[in-house]
């Protein structure tokens, strides 16, 4: 038997015995180790299109190890930031739903716990603001007309003006 490729393995002898009384003269080893773990991950969501830069924070993340994440199975590999950060980037899927994710070193059987991140068509504008215009100080409420608008909670959906002031939105139906 060869250890797993982890540093920082403990180990164990294995003996064996048929009668409780007798045991081999020989012995293995057995290494064990704590695969890492995932305790939080931002943001928990993304559209089927992939490419959601997902943080995952936990422990016993190592650097130079081949840490993959598996969202519902398709496996990307992991950016190392620090012993308890690292980045994955979510992949493509074919519809919106709920998926398992978890890390894991890339050769190892075991993998971390388990959280959910949720899949969702992307929205679309499909017609201008109403009203289309307001006044340079702000303030005017406008409705805008769409599909595949979802509201996740609190202060997850904005509308952003020029790719860089966000303002928060409320999400009336799934059409506006």
């Amino acid at each position: 038997l060869s250890p797993p490729d982890t540093a920082k393995l403990d180990f164990t002898h294995i003996n064996i015995t048929l009668n409780n009384q007798n045991y081999t003269d020989e012995y293995v080893k057995f290494y064990y180790f704590n695969p890492p773990k995932i305790m939080d991950a931002t943001p928990l969501m993304g559209p089927v299109k992939g490419g959601t830069e997902v943080n995952l924070w936990g422990t016993k993340f190592e650097k130079n190890k081949n840490i993959t994440c598996s969202f519902g199975g398709k496996v990307v590999h992991a950016k190392f930031i620090t012993k308890s950060h690292l980045v994955c980037v979510a992949p493509v899927v074919q519809e919106p739903g709920d998926v398992k994710l978890t890390v894991k070193y890339e050769n190892d059987r075991f993998q971390s716990d388990v959280l959910t991140y949720t899949y969702f068509d992307s929205p679309e504008i499909t017609a201008t603001p109403s009203p289309g215009c307001g006044p340079t100080r702000g303030y005017t409420q406008f409705v805008l007309h769409g599909k595949n608008f979802v509201e996740f909670g609190f202060g997850t959906a904005k509308c952003i003006f020029n790719g860089t002031i966000q303002m928060n939105a409320t999400v009336l139906d799934r059409t506006k």
